[in-house]
């Protein structure tokens, strides 16, 4: 109508003008005129809207208080008009203002859209699905990273107790690949995320996630508290990965990861047994009770998830990436990857609060308890400052860190809490630190010995060097095994020192530690055989008579020999003193850690006396020995202050000593074990009946203490070990000789 109202203004409006807007609205000529008679006295273009009732402010506040209940909102409204003053007549006819019950249901369906009907009774969560949503613009792969916690409703059965497992996961935008996923058995926290983000910034090839990993270069979560904590932040801003917190309640802001647990539940979980949402046949609430279908366990349930997971990377395909798989759209994509430090991704899922704290002899405080770990022996008390940092909600465990360089100390376990394998190898490293110091003590007093020559006239003795500068040569001739009978030659006394260690009950510690085998030095210097080698080692210096019937070895006396050995011969009991074993040089790798007898004849049982050995070579240095070492040991016990001899065997058995074990620490019985410098090989050894001499008991054995302080007191014990598939000999020696 404007436009005829103008070419009306101008005189140029003709009848043609009108039949051809006439033809162009579908109606007549009249029609036409009217509308432009209307326009011109009126002012109006539009149709004359008719009076009727509409939704005002304060019904749609009413309706709103209401629920949305048009039948309550007009008795409302009756009553209102009835108590004015109105007469009933008026008021049913509508005369006083109030709108019958359908004029007022018809106005609610013609002003209110249906989004606005659905908030009335439902409020915001049912006005959105009636709303349009935007679309994100295509990306990239590591584009964007959505996270989020979907709770299972599927019972699991931990440990006899029936669960809701919770999955926390991220999925990448561009490709819907899962890239990580982490599972709890109860509300998770900040512990399940780092570690589902630790999975996917990490690419490993295998398991269910495949090459599907790196860095991304936003993720973006809802608002819930563990995502927004400190931790979390901090941990993706050490790879440089901004996070976005999208509005609360919105989960429409990240619709990618929300999509998952629609499918996940619709897919999966629905599948399942125990599954909570499954429908029924009664209107009552389903009877778990009667369920005959076993629960799956934790485990099985883990299975099965992470292998679903593989299926939606690998198999599963979407309209939305053109019917590929999220793999073959990740592997397409030529969006360059950047790998994730593997150093920074040990830390990934550590928490710290930045204090520095000391290292004490109790170890390290850390909310109000003491922390220790085998490393820090022999660097207590010394001032170094240190940083605690743990895997968030598990205190059982810290890891250490230093304060100053950020270095990696190793981890620390609860001191009042520790398990027998942490406070074995406590034990252990403090055994370490003992022998290595023993080792260089050893060496600092070799290199201070002087030695000389022997001189046969009178002159001057010249000095020698140290028995670390002999030639090449030489080391290799006093390597080689004897060979040969020789004539007999006293050894060369060494030093011995005293050691008080655990043992049997009634048992004396000790210390001199030998490692060596006789040498052609020895044979040229006349050396003959001595009662402390095994019996096939000296069988062929033996004279005939000497050897029992069937090659049997002989006891001591008429009684007979027990425990896998056999006694020295009768005529050797009271006779020569201790000789020293060993030779300067050589390094020490067996020592005596204890002796005695652990049942004394007071006792029930029969005595028995016993010889613990502690095996450990020197730094650099392992042995290899088979479990148990039969006829390998020879033993002699010489009395104190140069005595002679009260008890001896040859071809002992060495066996492994469980006893100074943990039950989950011992070596196979039987069997080869290799021994290095940072371990221990426990052996016993027991003396035969027949061993001892006639007239002595096994409590005159042990009894050779006077009971002073004096070590030359003691009973003199000598140990020989001749391994013969190695051909090794180790030699120990107790008390002073």
């Amino acid at each position: 109508m404007s436009r005829l109202l103008v070419l009306e203004a101008q005189g140029e409006l003709r009848t043609e003008h009108a039949r051809l807007v006439a033809s162009g609205a579908g109606v007549s000529l009249r029609t036409v005129w009217r509308w432009l008679a209307a326009a011109r006295e009126e002012g109006r273009t539009q149709a004359r809207e008719r009076a009727r009732f509409t939704i005002t402010p304060e019904l749609h506040a009413r309706l709103a208080r209401w629920c949305g209940n048009a039948a309550a909102v007009h008795r409302e409204l009756l009553a209102e008009a009835g108590a004015a003053g109105g007469s009933e007549g008026d008021v049913a006819r509508g005369v006083a203002g109030v709108p019958s019950l359908a004029t007022l249901h018809r106005a609610v369906r013609r002003d209110l859209n249906p989004g606005q009907r659905a908030a009335l009774s439902g409020g915001e969560r049912a006005r959105r699905r009636s709303d349009v949503h935007l679309r994100r613009p295509p990306t990239w792969r590591n584009a964007c990273w959505e996270g989020d916690r979907k709770h299972v409703p599927v019972e699991v059965d931990l440990d006899g107790e029936l669960v809701f497992p919770w999955v926390t996961w991220f999925i990448d935008c561009a490709t819907n690949a899962i890239t990580g996923a982490a599972v709890t058995p109860h509300q998770p926290s900040r512990d399940a995320i780092l570690a589902a983000l630790r999975i996917a910034l990490s690419r490993d090839g295998d398991g269910p996630y495949g090459p599907i990993g790196s860095p991304s270069a936003l993720v973006r979560i809802d608002r819930g508290q563990d995502f927004l904590s400190r931790t979390v932040t901090s941990a993706l801003a050490t790879f440089a990965v901004p996070v976005y917190p999208v509005q609360a309640y919105q989960p429409r802001l990240k619709g990618t990861v929300e999509n998952l647990n629609r499918c996940a539940q619709r897919m999966l979980f629905a599948s399942l047994p125990s599954y909570t949402h499954q429908p029924t046949d009664t209107t009552r609430p389903r009877d778990r009770s009667k369920d005959t279908t076993a629960p799956l366990s934790f485990t099985a349930f883990m299975e099965i998830l992470l292998d679903w997971v593989a299926w939606w990377n690998t198999e599963h395909t979407s309209q939305a990436l053109e019917g590929r798989t999220p793999l073959a759209a990740w592997q397409g994509d030529p969006t360059p990857l950047q790998e994730a430090d593997p150093a920074l991704l040990w830390a990934f899922t550590l928490e710290g609060d930045g204090r520095v704290r000391a290292l004490t002899t109790s170890g390290v405080r850390w909310r109000s308890r003491y922390y220790v770990g085998d490393w820090m022996t022999g660097l207590a008390g010394a001032g170094i400052q240190v940083r605690v940092r743990h895997v968030p909600h598990h205190d059982h465990e810290i890891e250490v860190f230093d304060a100053a360089t950020d270095a990696y100390l190793g981890p620390a376990h609860l001191a009042d809490a520790a398990t027998p394998e942490q406070r074995a190898a406590l034990r252990r490293t403090r055994d370490a630190e003992k022998r290595r110091l023993s080792r260089a003590l050893t060496a600092a007093s070799r290199r201070r010995r002087e030695r000389y020559t022997a001189v046969t006239r009178a002159e001057q003795p010249r000095r020698l060097g140290s028995s670390r500068n002999t030639s090449p040569a030489r080391r290799r001739l006093s390597r080689r095994p004897l060979a040969g009978p020789t004539p007999v030659f006293p050894r060369r006394m060494g030093r011995s020192s005293r050691h008080h260690g655990g043992g049997p009950a009634g048992s004396r510690g000790i210390a001199s530690v030998h490692d060596g085998r006789r040498t052609d030095e020895e044979v040229c210097r006349g050396r003959g055989p001595v009662l402390d080698e095994p019996e096939d080692v000296v069988a062929h210096r033996r004279p005939a008579g000497r050897r029992s019937p069937a090659g049997r070895p002989t006891g001591l006396g008429e009684r007979p020999a027990t425990g896998g050995g056999g006694g020295l011969p009768a005529g050797e009991c009271g006779k020569g003193a201790a000789r020293q074993v060993g030779e300067p040089g050589v390094s020490h790798d067996m020592v005596i850690g204890s002796y005695g007898s652990d049942n004394l004849p007071r006792m029930k049982g029969r005595p028995t006396f016993k010889v613990h050995l502690t095996v450990s070579p020197a730094p650099d240095r392992s042995l290899t020995l088979r479990t148990p070492l039969a006829g390998a040991v020879t033993v002699q016990v010489h009395a104190g202050r140069g005595g002679g001899l009260l008890a001896g065997a040859r071809s002992l058995t060495a066996r492994i000593d469980e006893q100074m074990y943990d039950a989950s620490q011992a070596p196979p019985a039987t069997g080869t074990v290799r021994v290095t410098e940072d371990d221990f090989l426990r052996l016993v050894v027991e003396l035969p009946d027949g061993a001892i001499c006639p007239g002595a008991t096994m409590a005159d054995l042990i009894s050779m203490d006077s009971g002073g302080n004096d070590a030359a007191d003691l009973t003199v014990v000598t140990v020989v070990l001749v391994d013969r598939a190695s051909g090794l000999r180790l030699e120990a020696q107790s008390g002073v000789v």
